[in-house]
């Protein structure tokens, strides 16, 4: 949705509104990404918070943020620990260089546009969340009940079962200074 008086180009980003700032997000859930860091860069993995909902690509408890590791975008982060987000997040994008994404929904007008671009987590190869990966041992576990497996049998079925589940790097970023 265009806002009629473009707030973000108007406006410092510590006088948006509660409402200003929540359209800024991207709602790319590259935030919700496991993250380790190294002296200079950033890795993001293809594992998520438990909290993604790899459906509609939200998080399912935003407005409460019930993970012990959510991360609440805000000036603090930005200005203290930029590199906990993308360096295509729309917070950071418009923080350092004083413009949105060409992508950005406010830009184009089209809420699919980030989608379009590609640049949201479900993009990325062999994504999952820490839920998804228990909730397919345990479908393992069924099948194996049910079927009287031994111990050989399931072990082999839950190794298959999660191959798709390595941990990899999809993107990493160079740390802010180094």
């Amino acid at each position: 949705m265009i806002m009629d008086n473009e707030f973000w180009q108007v406006k410092s980003m510590e006088d948006f509104t509660n409402q200003e700032w929540e359209q800024i997000c991207l709602r790319c859930g590259k935030c919700c990404a496991v993250k380790t860091m190294d002296a200079s860069k950033v890795y993001f993995y293809n594992r998520l918070c438990g909290g993604f909902d790899l459906e509609s690509g939200l998080c399912k408890r935003y407005d409460t943020r019930l993970c012990d590791d959510c991360l609440k975008v805000d000036m603090e982060v930005l200005a203290k620990h930029p590199e906990l987000l993308p360096e295509t997040c729309a917070y950071r994008v418009l923080k350092e260089k004083g413009k949105l994404p060409e992508y950005h929904p406010l830009i184009t007008g089209d809420a699919e546009s980030v989608k379009k671009a590609n640049q949201t987590v479900l993009d990325w190869k062999g994504v999952h969340t820490i839920e998804n990966l228990e909730l397919t041992v345990a479908s393992v576990l069924d099948k194996a009940n049910k079927g009287n497996w031994t111990s050989e049998q399931f072990e082999d079925a839950v190794h298959e079962a999660v191959k798709p589940f390595n941990l990899v790097i999809v993107e990493a970023y160079q740390k802010n200074g180094s």
